[in-house]
């Protein structure tokens, strides 16, 4: 047996699977500007989550990769662009549930079963753990010449009501998100699995001239109204479900208490939430004082493009010195939280920071922005 016919046989293999990778390729690669094909959802989220299925993220790379080409650059959005709320499909809640952290075969679960409260509260638990609220796009981003670490300019599309905008932010950009990218998001999610849900104006502090949050509520479940919020941006966000009963206090996993009070200071608003910290140094929770997170009203039943809501997300995006006057980003975890903050990041438990990193430099702040959140800012993105 010669050389020749052994190399042979080896050439005619090779060439054979390169025909067929490019064949199969070309058929769901859209020339540039063109439609998409029907079936490239079903084609590439598979390939991005049913291979990676005990990964808590998915492959951004990848998620980048299908954003750019195939969100921005045609016709066909991965997700129908729409400022109600938009009933998402088997494909994206498994794209969704597993961004937070479920796996493929949970993800099949929970979209395949009813709805009830432990799944509800499972579903609370691992958006709070997974998508951080945070402010990127709204500030300037340094460079740091000395470690080449680039200028990154405020955001051009800033957040907005659009709720296609922040899935796509949240699902395929590895981002989290303020209020109403957050809950409007999670909204579409629950709706999507089976919850009847409703979204209501909240009057963060109970003294805002023009009220900028918004909350999840959630019917059907028990005999009383459930509320859920994935969007609240101040440390300590409550991680379980509140049912929605006056005088009657609830605590969390972190020892906090919360409850619910009537509001009748104005007609807009008939309810009150008021959250009682509890450290460390008072685990009894004597000397705590009760405050007021919010106040909403219990038959709200807004569109996600009522005025109310552009009017708040206007004072968010103008005057709000929360969002306004630093870059902040805040995850929560099995003991409390972890903030990213003007030039440190910190962990929190039980109301008492328990560490403490300082971040001198944008290369580091960057880096921890990185490690601890998950996010890569991107100039290609703006």
């Amino acid at each position: 047996m010669t050389a020749l016919s052994i190399i042979m046989p080896l050439l005619l293999i090779a060439v054979v699977f390169t025909w067929t990778l490019t064949t199969a390729t070309a058929a769901w690669v859209p020339a540039a500007g063109g439609a998409m094909p029907s079936n490239l959802n079903k084609i590439t989220y598979r390939y991005a989550y049913g291979t990676r299925p005990n990964t808590l993220l998915p492959d951004t790379r990848l998620m980048s990769q299908l954003s750019n080409e195939y969100i921005n650059n045609t016709n066909t959005a991965l997700i129908p662009k729409s400022d109600t709320l938009i009933n998402l499909d088997d494909e994206i809640r498994t794209c969704y549930l597993q961004r937070i952290g479920f796996s493929v075969d949970e993800a099949n679960e929970l979209i395949s079963s009813s709805p009830d409260l432990e799944k509800l509260q499972r579903l609370l638990s691992a958006h709070l753990v997974t998508v951080p609220f945070e402010n990127m796009d709204q500030h300037e981003h340094p460079p740091h010449e000395e470690y080449e670490t680039p200028l990154i300019p405020r955001r051009n599309k800033l957040p907005s009501l659009d709720v296609t905008r922040s899935l796509e932010k949240i699902i395929f950009q590895n981002r989290g998100g303020f209020c109403f990218e957050l809950n409007f998001s999670f909204r579409s999610l629950l709706s999507s699995l089976g919850y009847t849900t409703r979204l209501a104006l909240a009057d963060v502090g109970c003294d805002q001239p023009v009220p900028g949050h918004v909350v999840i509520l959630v019917d059907g479940l028990m005999d009383v109204l459930v509320l859920v919020d994935v969007g609240f941006g101040d440390p300590g966000v409550c991680d379980v479900l509140l049912p929605v009963k006056h005088n009657s206090p609830k605590d969390d996993s972190h020892g906090d208490l919360f409850e619910f009070h009537i509001d009748d200071l104005t007609d807009r608003f008939d309810t009150r939430l008021c959250r009682t910290r509890v450290s460390n140094s008072a685990n009894d929770g004597s000397g705590c004082d009760e405050e007021k997170m919010y106040r909403f009203k219990l038959d709200d039943d807004m569109e996600m493009a009522a005025a109310e809501f552009y009017e708040g997300l206007d004072r968010v995006l103008t005057t709000s010195p929360f969002f306004t006057g630093k870059r902040i980003c805040v995850l929560s975890n099995s003991g409390g939280h972890v903030t990213l903050g003007k030039d440190y990041v910190k962990w929190v438990e039980k109301g008492e920071s328990v560490r403490r990193i300082e971040l001198p430099n944008e290369t580091l702040w960057r880096a921890a922005l990185k490690d601890h959140f998950g996010i890569t800012l991107n100039p290609e993105n703006n």
